[in-house]
């Protein structure tokens, strides 16, 4: 992991006067709109037919081959073998015909250790009839996806691998990998590439293309990976979301996600890749299974971090503890992934990883149209402590200043938003603010207005919000640089700029001496004991006092915790028609003043509003589209969530035994 951003070689006061920091409280605003003259919203997807989604080696030998970042002395390889299957009938290969191994030595040719991992194979089936002048759905199966964990090996140092199986034998070519830097305080610079909503367009290559010229020795995808789902079994691509096609809840097609990761391979052979599951992911299949692709194909530390899954998980690297989060599994106060988070944060020491930064697919704060207050707050006060906040989602760029509860906040998190990956389904061009554009509060099962500051009494702003820094509607990636123990460079590279050349750039500045819930490094402050771990990241400080300025009047989603944003069901087919669809909020009302994690237990404890989840039902069922992020994480299908309902509940009473068992 040597690559490094050359402006993090330099020093901090040689080029701070060219970079804002956080620091310097709100920075001056930056709105950019789509320039339409010089500019189109989006291009189509690749065809399969493009060589580099190709199948080039065939039967036993290895393709699809990339890294999974573990830890410093570990790294995941994986590849795939065999041919996968789209028809009627298909016949799943047999996991363990073809061995899972990887030879590896610090020297060209050298192999003085071996790794052996396993194999899986995953069944996509839908077995759904000829409707409406819908062909018959496909079923696929795949090729086997081999994981194997190369262990016992030395920070920062390159290593030389192959893999595939010694007994045919059946290798692949020689390729290489550099580990990461030892996990500790001084371990800096430290860099990695940020992408989110990436898909497989014209776009998207470009975008990918200016992150590999800018070498980040790992990469981090923030959900939506291939837009597998905007597509039925036979390869008919849909306008936004499968459900546009008639009588079809929800359909995939499965071989875009291997033609993906041929594309990726040329860089993911050397760089390991993190990521996060978003909604395209979720690819429902005939039984309702979930994420079988992303699961199948992509290895993280779960086992390592304690959630045993990737579809949330933490990992540290360098100077930092990254916390990737599953928003479209339960994340209420009951769930098991609220509990796994609490504990990992009260693990958290920053005397050992000075900075903490987290990730998921959906934004809390967001000021376009789409998905506009669509996210649920329930995890703010818990992660109030947190550096850096960054997301996708809503396909375009924004950056805030500090920001807690839609107030500035010295000490809150900064959030990136990062959903500019160049997908089909096109860019996000109308802001909240503008006039005409906002959405329709009357219509949202989970927001309300503001109370207080400049939208009091109103769902948008009427101008481009404080919080927000900077916002742009134009495709690219991030390049985040670990500076020092206080300093982070953010960077934001657009595609139509050449690699080395930044639309949007800033320091995240740490200040422990002045915001408790920053606490650490030691030299600076007392690092949080593991009891108190928790407490320190919940808002204590004297900004958070009672009666503070403009907190709004949300209800029910932190109060009751049936009620969560996952379920974005429809939110693209919405936005591809008009950018313009109402969005939800599961926004929650704060206690006028911040209290222990048990006393918000002691209120939710004290929480009985039935009638508010069965009004909720009623709504939902009555809709003939379900726009954004709806308040519950009821059904789990991608499909249309009022179908799913008059389907899946019949009556009052069942709805709520469902709703339950999903608490």
């Amino acid at each position: 992991m040597l690559a490094v951003s050359l402006a993090a070689c330099l020093s901090i006061a040689a080029i701070q006067a060219a970079i804002p920091t956080t620091t310097q409280g709100a920075l001056q605003q930056v709105s950019n709109p789509l320039n339409t003259m010089q500019y189109q919203r989006g291009s189509p997807d690749l065809p399969m037919s493009d060589p580099r989604l190709e199948q080039t080696v065939t039967g036993v030998y290895p393709e699809q081959i990339h890294l999974g970042y573990s830890d410093p002395q570990s790294m995941f390889v994986s590849w795939v073998t065999g041919e996968a299957q789209l028809s009627a009938a298909v016949t799943p290969l047999n996991p363990n015909s073809v061995q899972t191994v990887v030879t590896y030595g610090s020297s060209p040719g050298m192999y003085t250790g071996n790794a052996t991992g396993y194999g899986v194979v995953y069944n996509q089936y839908y077995n759904i009839p000829a409707k409406n002048n819908t062909p018959a759905a496909l079923n696929y199966t795949s090729g086997i996806q081999h994981h194997a964990q190369v262990t016992g090996l030395t920070p920062n140092t390159t290593y030389y691998y192959r893999c595939g199986d010694p007994s045919i034998p059946a290798w692949s070519a020689e390729y290489n990998f550099t580990t990461g830097l030892p996990v500790g305080p001084t371990s800096f610079p430290m860099t990695m590439g940020v992408v989110a909503d990436l898909g497989l367009t014209m776009n998207s290559t470009s975008t990918w293309q200016h992150l590999v010229e800018n070498n980040p020795p790992v990469v981090v995808l923030i959900g939506d990976y291939v837009y597998a789902n905007n597509y039925i079994t036979n390869g008919t691509g849909a306008s936004s979301f499968s459900t546009s096609f008639p009588g079809i809840t929800s359909q995939s097609y499965q071989p875009r996600w291997d033609g993906f990761m041929r594309w990726l391979q040329p860089f993911l052979q050397t760089h390991p890749i993190l990521g996060i599951e978003g909604n395209h992911e979720q690819e429902p299949d005939i039984n309702g299974t979930q994420f079988q692709s992303y699961l199948a194909r992509f290895q993280a530390p779960g086992n390592s971090s304690g959630s045993n899954t990737t579809l949330y998980y933490s990992f540290d690297m360098g100077p930092a503890h990254v916390v990737m989060l599953g928003a479209y599994v339960d994340f209420g106060k009951n769930s098991t992934q609220y509990a796994w988070l609490q504990k990992d944060l009260a693990k958290f020491d920053r005397s050992k990883t000075p900075w903490l930064i987290a990730m998921w697919h959906p934004p809390v704060y967001n000021s376009y149209v789409s998905h506009y207050k669509d996210m649920s707050l329930t995890l703010r006060d818990l992660i109030y402590g947190t550096d850096l906040i960054m997301h996708g989602h809503v396909h375009a760029y924004e950056r805030t200043n500090r920001v807690y509860d839609y107030n500035l906040d010295s000490c809150g998190p900064v959030y990136i938003t990062l959903g500019d990956g160049g997908n089909i389904e096109q860019l996000a061009v109308a802001f909240a603010d503008s006039p005409g554009q906002c959405t329709n509060s009357s219509a949202d099962t989970c927001a309300a207005n503001f109370t207080s500051g400049p939208a009091a009494g109103q769902f948008c702003y009427n101008s481009q919000p404080p919080w927000s820094a900077y916002r742009e509607q134009s495709f690219g990636h991030g390049i985040l640089t670990f500076v020092n123990q206080t300093h982070a460079l953010f960077e934001w590279n657009r595609n139509q700029d050449t690699f080395d050349e930044y639309g949007d750039q800033v320091y995240i500045v740490r200040t422990p001496q002045t915001c408790p819930n920053q606490y650490g490094p030691a030299a600076l402050a007392a690092a949080p004991t593991p009891s108190a771990s928790i407490a320190a990241l919940v808002p204590a400080s004297a900004a958070k006092a009672a009666g503070a300025p403009g907190h709004e009047e949300f209800v029910h989603d932190e109060d009751f915790p049936l009620l969560q944003a996952a379920q974005l069901a429809k939110q693209d087919e919405l936005e591809q028609d008009s950018d313009n669809g109402p969005g939800q909020s599961s926004i929650s009302k704060r206690p006028a003043a911040p209290m222990p994690l048990e006393g918000l237990e002691k209120i939710l404890a004290a929480q009985g509003e039935v009638q508010v989840v069965l009004d909720l039902i009623d709504n939902l069922a009555g809709q003939q589209h379900v726009a954004s992020a709806v308040c519950n994480q009821g059904p789990t299908s991608t499909g249309d969530i009022a179908q799913e309902w008059a389907q899946r509940a019949g009556s009052k009473t069942h709805q709520l035994q469902v709703l339950n068992t999903l608490a």
